[in-house]
């Protein structure tokens, strides 16, 4: 049976958990950088290739058996066919580049989160405590961030996580005793929102009742 919110300890299966709740937290990085870079040397390699099938087109005309460009059969019969190897690895890397292309042409397509679900996220990592900062840093990688869900305002969660947040915030700046008290109760109510226990009628409630 899977556990609640509340019961995974800080880290990255608190993390998990907390985006499961709601899709509109369900924020990646693309690494644009690295799919490219990756897609250029896949691209070079192929016209490597290609160059090498030239050259040998062209050797086959002038100095070696030029029957050999008519018949893929008679080239590839000959105990040694650099044409046979060389067309075994195209079909390899032109697999592998295609793939890579059309796969990143639908991580391109992805639309990137709205600033309040990336606002949201990085809330969720830091109070919580969940990840280490070299280890969170890529939600503030703007661009290169995708959305998985809606994208949207849409979530409940990531409404009620808005609210929350609006919450301490204004919690925070009282200085008074019954303040803190506030603030002491809002974490309690965090965790009441993960578990689903209270709606955004009753968080209005509570809001309304902390005053401007």
């Amino acid at each position: 049976m899977q556990m609640v919110v509340n019961e995974y300890p800080r880290g990255y299966g608190k993390v998990a958990a907390i985006e499961n709740l709601d899709s509109d937290l369900l924020v990646y990085r693309k690494y644009g950088w690295l799919h490219n870079y990756a897609l250029l040397h896949l691209q070079d390699e192929l016209a490597e290739l290609q160059e090498e099938l030239e050259a040998l087109d062209r050797w086959e005309l002038s100095d070696g058996n030029e029957t050999l460009l008519y018949s893929r059969r008679l080239d590839y019969d000959q105990p040694r066919s650099r044409r046979k190897g060389i067309v075994a690895e195209l079909h390899e890397k032109l697999a592998k580049y295609d793939d890579a292309l059309l796969r990143w042409q639908k991580v391109q397509a992805l639309k990137r989160p709205t600033k309040r679900s990336q606002r949201n996220v990085y809330n969720l990592i830091s109070n919580t405590g969940s990840l280490v900062q070299d280890e969170s840093d890529w939600i503030h990688e703007g661009p290169d961030l995708a959305a998985l869900g809606y994208g949207g305002d849409h979530g409940w969660l990531n409404a009620r996580l808005e609210d929350f947040l609006n919450l301490i915030s204004r919690a925070m700046t009282k200085v008074s005793l019954q303040g803190m008290f506030g603030i002491i109760s809002l974490y309690t109510l965090l965790d009441c929102i993960l578990c689903g226990d209270i709606s955004v009628q009753n968080l209005k409630i509570v809001t309304d009742s902390l005053g401007p």
